[in-house]
């Protein structure tokens, strides 16, 4: 028997659960922030008369990048997780 209202509940739980659980950290949000103005600083410098500054400019923003998509992996493999539990959760429970 199909229930519309089931699928709103188990959307809706899974937005509380995530939203309360992997939130974006202070640490996040600063290196972006850091890769913003490490980006506005590089766009100063010529690429070709100032090439080592410029390099060196790119190096710290891709090292930033790294650890940012290293803070979304682990979000995103939780949640994906979290998703998973709360369907099979909510399956069980409309089952019996």
């Amino acid at each position: 028997m199909y229930n519309p209202g089931f699928h709103h509940i188990q959307n809706y739980a899974m937005v509380c659960l995530y939203l309360n659980l992997y939130q974006i950290t202070d640490e996040e949000l600063n290196l972006r922030s850091e890769v913003k103005d490490l980006k506005a600083a590089q766009d100063t410098i010529s690429m070709t008369d100032e090439f080592a500054k410029y390099a060196k400019f790119q190096r710290r923003i891709d090292k930033l990048l790294v650890t940012i998509k290293e803070h979304s992996s682990f979000r995103a493999k939780h949640t994906a997780m979290l998703t998973f539990g709360v369907k099979i959760g909510i399956h069980v429970m409309h089952v019996v």
